[in-house]
């Protein structure tokens, strides 16, 4: 049996060379999809939760900072720009038995008390929720970092849906939601975004060229694996599994890197024995959240990881990895790359991967 459908978050990132400090003016940070990711995760009732990565596009506000500490929040949220990886999921969003967001167009937050949190560097910032026409007192933790260069914040929270107005499809739907908010990265769907492209990196197909050439040899690299054999670890795939043939795969999350690790995990179900190995990097996700859509999915044998801060940048540097690629998908045995493959989309070409993992397996 397939695994069930798995939806990664998409665009923030506690990778220390991904986050920058929102510069600080006469005390205010300015905050935007130029700068900061607001992004939700829902789940589905029951033993298949189909996780469902959604966010919005346009939202403004700023963070107060004084004395070198936060001293406010505020931001508004134009709901009707919510997206998700699924076209009619949005419309439905939209609708009133969900956002409603014809009535309410707008979602807004307003501080009325930060407090320090349990864990240095964390705060519980408190406030006014106005969210579903309603105004309702609202907490939540986050990280926070402020410096001359400016501040950062991560947050990770559950969100209780029923209590703040979406009532509806109660049996269907999970009542609490994880909303992750990053002050110090842009938003790959705001208006400011670039999609994720940068001049210069795309060949004559339009595509970007990453990775290593087949015939090159991997070399050893400790991922954070959040899934698989070796969850909770650093095992570097290359001394673990020698000269064992093995799918790496470096990937933007989304929807293609979706339905990829699918594939992987019902390639591996039906390849039974232990001679073949995958692991997916994802590039944008923190391993909080890979962690707990990794575990929503109930992956047994693909590894799922992150790079490790410390080490991202010689990691991509060894496997020649072009970040503006959707993804990079390599095959190796003996140590060897049998096969290469940019922006490789398993559901409109389901069997270009499974031809080259059978190659690398006679």
């Amino acid at each position: 049996m397939a695994p069930p459908q798995l939806a990664f978050a998409q665009e923030f990132s506690k990778q220390a060379d991904a986050i920058k400090p929102v510069p600080v003016a006469d005390g205010a940070a300015p905050i935007s999809p130029a700068n900061t990711q607001i992004e939700f995760i829902g789940l589905h009732v029951g033993d298949d939760p189909k996780p469902r990565l959604g966010g919005f596009a346009k939202y403004s506000g700023e963070l107060g900072v004084a004395d070198g500490k936060l001293t406010s929040v505020a931001v508004k949220i134009d709901t009707a720009s919510i997206w998700t990886e699924f076209d009619k999921l949005t419309q439905h969003l939209n609708a009133a038995d969900f956002f409603n967001t014809a009535e309410h167009p707008a979602a807004a937050f307003e501080s009325t008390k930060i407090t320090p949190g349990k864990k240095p560097g964390t705060v519980d910032i408190s406030g006014e929720l106005t969210f579903m026409g309603e105004t309702k007192p609202f907490t939540f933790p986050a990280t926070v970092s402020v410096s001359e260069k400016g501040i950062t914040l991560v947050g990770s929270f559950d969100f209780n849906r029923i209590a703040h107005g979406i009532t509806g499809h109660e049996n269907g739907v999970e009542k609490l939601v994880k909303i992750s908010v990053v002050v110090g990265q842009p938003s790959t769907h705001g208006a400011d975004a670039a999609g994720g492209k940068t001049a210069g990196d795309d060949t004559g197909n339009g595509r970007a060229a990453s990775g290593l050439a087949v015939g090159e040899e991997v070399e050893p690299w400790e991922p954070v694996h959040v899934s698989g054999p070796h969850k909770g670890t650093q095992a570097c795939p290359v001394c673990t599994y020698m000269k064992a043939p093995a799918v790496v795969a470096f990937c933007r999350s989304g929807p293609e890197t979706q339905a990829m690790i699918q594939q992987l995990e019902q390639l591996l179900a039906d390849r039974q024995g232990g001679k073949l190995h995958a692991f997916v990097v994802l590039l944008d996700t923190p391993p909080v959240v890979a962690s707990t859509m990794a575990d929503a999915a109930r992956l047994r044998l693909t590894s799922v990881c992150c790079l490790d801060p410390k080490t991202r940048a010689k990691d991509l540097e060894k496997y020649k990895i072009n970040p503006a690629a959707e993804n990079t998908v390599m095959v190796y045995k003996d140590y060897k790359v049998v096969a290469n493959y940019n922006n490789l989309n398993v559901s409109e070409d389901p069997d270009t991967l499974e031809q080259a993992v059978d190659g690398a397996l006679n």
